[in-house]
């Protein structure tokens, strides 16, 4: 349940009696934070998820996207974000993406009346609005909202007997949902969906219905013999690998499963060759560094698909060889940022990225190294410390530049002997086979036969002490086995009987309830910003384990963050947590995170019974809900056309209505000589320029500086400072001077001490590169002298000026007019305690002091301010 800061009239009254305490705050350390009294209303036009400048000229028939978001004004009401196209903009069907929870209405007569349903024909639509009654709102800080969540998340199911109702070969998941494509279909795609915790069909999919209330059947593709797909949880995409019967193209079909029923959002080709003819052509497909790969053995060819331009990826596809097309032994293997390709006769291995091969000697023919030409689905190799160091093979085993490795350290997980004596006889595992490795060790499966799951240790280099190699004896013929993206210690599988289920990764046992782990969603707790943007948070603030349910007791309990892409975030892994202490979280950096990560909650040493959920409040600061709209330009009979009549209003009815409008313009390019398309692009904002820093204290510093010379395109919406480096980055919005200049202060510094303090800025697109500048603290005060004018006056005379650095990017000038002793100091950040240990690094006065006085209110989890003007959590 995701709510305000403020939801109920109580806690309106003590946000009333924070903003007073906030004043005071402003009148003790006039740092720059303000108060916003009317939202921020962000406006953008897209193509292909690319930002558009005003100016542009795109081509007529291209698809355009219009986004608009705004902050709301504090407080409980009706809320309408709406958007109006110009004639050039031509509305497509089923086009609206809404904020989650929000009433999507259509107009066709300029707002004049409003239907719920979308009118047919489509293109017909004028107007389209999403609104939200009673919404209650917190405070806007520095162009940030504050948010606060309260959810109550149950623990997965320990067991899972899912039946897909059809014939389903892998897994893969979104949040609550256990996916997947039934393998080995000429006509349609069946996305099957099953929740975590129950194992029953999602809300709105069938994947035997084609339409109607409850449906995930997609007709007109073809799902492979090992069909698979990937979910963007930043979108709530789903990506099947497919091939299009119409015209015989592989590619990808989109489907958004954030609806019920889930929606089709588009195919996309990723190659021009039309002769993939047969399901067989398509080999499984992976997600790696953000994007999904895939094999069509019909041309030799690995395909990937880039989500972020919706197009094939720049260098693909790749041509491979030693493919035979009558066969589907081609394996895709993600490792980390690396994905490995594999054929009849030879192993690659290229950079997600950019699609170059791996440093080293790829890619290996088998013949080179006297191996045989049967092909077996790769399976990472691992040191004794379960790091990633290679991979290995039917034969043998590779370090990560393709140099064979045997002996001590690179046992090969194929050599298990039971698995080895049984897969020899076994073709389907080269063909149908998918093994894993994740928790130190690696799990290979006899394909099509008596289900048996074989267990290898790399730190012991043998088979896995105590594994029970049959988890589920029931379910027979497995498929392919793959890791829990959200807790490492529980694999799935998926068998040729329908079946989906699970074992935990150190017993085998067929229940991963001796480690369970419970997931903070990112629908659960933050608005959804999957339109032009996916910067939905600003600022990390608290998280608290408030309570669990059940009768178990964990007897360690430890917090992990994974962002988007299931990546454990560096420093924020098994990190120790109480239930009931709050979490100072404002060293997580929202540039790695992102605004959509999962907060994994791993409880170990459960006794006295289970644990069957928990009540987790996570606060942050953030932006506002967001409404998109795909257009596709028509000019008509003009010939570049202007569309300048698109805009955006924002209705809030807190305090009496107030409407808020922006406008944004394109050229509809008609004629490549008359207006050629010319896209002016969006881009992050370039640095603030001119630093200049003062002191005339032992503790504190002012810092002045320019705006940048250049937005991007998009407005500033807020600086940051760092003074690690770089580690982390934290808020301030300044002051503006009465020479236009702006201006913050740091504080809590150490006497006659010198800072490297960088600074950037950010808008809608992302942040500047930095600019930096030294600051020096005095080593002692000025000192004073005191004449007598008259026996009952004094004058009190400076005789030591204030010391001044200039800084002047890129280089550094140091002018000092006293002469005080400058110590020269490694670049550090004053460190509020946190108890348990969480990374928590700053000097977050202007974000943390507004939101300290709220705390303090009783508004949000409990913190204490203490002095220094910085804020602790409470133990």
């Amino acid at each position: 349940m995701h709510k305000f800061l403020n939801r109920t009239t109580r806690r309106s009254t003590k946000i009333a009696g924070a903003i007073a305490a906030i004043s005071l705050l402003f009148t003790l350390y006039p740092t720059g934070v303000q108060a916003a009294d009317a939202p921020g209303v962000e406006f953008n036009l897209s193509v292909a998820g690319t930002l558009l400048r005003d100016g542009s000229t795109v081509n007529q028939g291209t698809t355009v996207k219009v986004g608009s978001s705004s902050l709301l004004k504090e407080g409980t009401g009706d809320r309408e974000l709406r958007v109006k196209l110009d004639p050039g903009l031509v509305y497509q069907t089923g086009g609206v993406t809404a904020p989650e929870g929000w009433t999507i209405q259509y107009s066709i007569n300029n707002g004049t009346s409003w239907v719920s349903s979308e009118p047919s024909p489509a293109s017909g639509v004028t107007d389209v609005r999403a609104t939200k009654t009673a919404l209650t709102a917190g405070p806007i800080v520095s162009g940030s909202q504050i948010f606060s969540s309260e959810t109550v998340a149950p623990i997965p199911a320990s067991t899972f007997t899912g039946s897909t109702g059809g014939d389903g070969w892998d897994v893969f998941f979104y949040e609550s949902y256990v996916l997947n494509i039934f393998h080995h279909e000429s006509n349609a795609i069946k996305l099957n969906c099953l929740l975590r915790s129950t194992g029953t069909l999602c809300p709105g999919f069938d994947p035997t219905q084609t339409s109607g209330a409850n449906f995930s059947q997609f007709s007109g593709y073809r799902a492979g013999d090992r069909a698979g797909g990937w979910a963007l949880t930043t979108t709530g995409k789903v990506y099947a690998f497919t091939e299009q019967t119409s015209t015989n193209t592989p590619g990808v079909l989109c489907i958004n499963v954030t609806t019920a029923p889930p929606i089709n959002c588009g195919f996309v080709a990723l190659d021009t060759t039309t002769n993939v003819n047969a399901y067989s052509y398509l080999s499984n497909a992976e997600g790696a560094g953000g994007r999904l790969f895939g094999i069509e053995t019909a041309n030799n060819k690995l395909l990937c698909f880039d989500p972020t331009t919706n197009a094939k990826c720049a260098n693909s596809p790749i041509a491979l060889t030693g493919t035979t097309s009558a066969t589907t032994k081609a394996h895709v293997y993600p490792l980390g940022d690396k994905v490995f390709a594999s054929t009849d006769t030879n192993l690659y291995c290229y950079e997600s990225s950019t699609l170059a091969a791996c440093a080293g000697a790829w890619p290996v023919s088998y013949s080179s190294l006297s191996w045989t030409a049967q092909n077996i689905s790769p399976v990472a190799h691992m040191n004794s410390t379960g790091t990633i160091n290679g991979v290995c093979m039917w034969n043998g085993c590779l370090d990560l530049t393709g140099a064979a490795r045997t002996g001590a350290g690179w046992v090969n997980p194929h050599s298990i002997t039971t698995w080895s004596t049984n897969a020899g006889t076994n073709g389907s595992s080269g063909q149908y086979g998918r093994f894993e490795a994740t928790s130190g060790r690696a799990y290979l499966q006899l394909v099509l036969t008596t289900q048996k799951i074989f267990c290898f240790d790399y730190a012991t280099e043998s088979a896995c002490a105590g594994f029970n190699t049959i988890p589920r004896s029931a379910d027979n013929q497995t498929y392919a086995v793959r890791a829990d993206p959200n807790n490492p210690g529980c694999v799935w599988y998926n068998t040729n009987g329908g079946k989906i289920g699970l074992f935990d990764a150190y017993t085998g046992d067929p229940t991963c309830a001796g480690n369970p782990v419970i997931t903070l969603q990112p629908s659960s707790f933050a608005p959804r910003y999957a339109c032009s943007t996916t910067r939905g948070v600003d600022e990390w603030t608290l998280v608290k384990l408030k309570s669990l349910a059940g009768t178990g007791t964990a007897s360690a309990i430890k917090l992990t963050v994974r962002d988007p892409l299931g990546n454990a975030v560096a420093g924020w892994t098994d990190r120790a947590v109480t239930i009931g202490a709050s979490y100072d979280m404002t060293g997580l950096d929202v540039g790695t995170s992102g605004s959509r990560p999962t907060f994994n909650f791993a409880f170990t040493g459960v006794t006295g019974g289970t644990i069957t959920s928990a009540t987790v409040s996570l606060d942050y600061m953030g932006k506002g809900p967001e409404l998109c709209v795909n257009t596709v330009l028509s000019a008509g009979a003009s010939v570049c056309p202007v569309v300048s009549g698109t805009t955006t209003t924002f209705i809030d009815s807190v305090g009496g209505s107030s409407t808020y409008t922006k406008s944004r313009s394109l050229t509809i390019g008609t004629n490549p000589v008359a207006c050629a398309e010319s896209i002016r692009v969006m881009a992050v904002p370039g640095p603030p320029r001119n630093p200049v820093s003062t002191s005339d204290s032992l503790s504190a510093v002012k810092i002045v500086y320019e705006t940048p010379s250049d937005d991007g395109g998009s407005p500033i919406l807020e600086y940051k400072y760092s003074m690690d480096n770089g580690s982390t980055w934290l808020t301030v919005n300044p002051t503006v001077r009465s020479d236009g200049k702006l201006e913050f202060s740091l504080s809590s510094l150490t006497a006659a001490s010198t800072y490297a303090v960088k600074i950037l800025a950010t808008n809608a697109i992302g942040r500047s590169t930095s600019v930096t500048t030294s600051v020096t603290t005095l080593a002692t005060l000025p000192t004073t002298t005191t004449s007598t004018v008259a026996p009952t006056t004094t004058t009190t005379t400076t005789v030591a000026p204030k010391a001044v650095v200039v800084a002047a990017a890129p280089v550094v000038t140091t002018t000092t007019t006293a002469a005080p002793v400058v110590v020269a100091q490694a670049v550090r950040q004053p460190t509020p305690v946190v108890v348990p240990k969480l990374p928590v690094t700053g000097l977050q006065e202007s974000l943390r002091l507004v939101y300290v006085a709220l705390a303090l209110m009783g508004v949000g989890s409990t913190v204490v301010a203490t002095n220094r003007r910085r804020v602790r959590t409470r133990l």
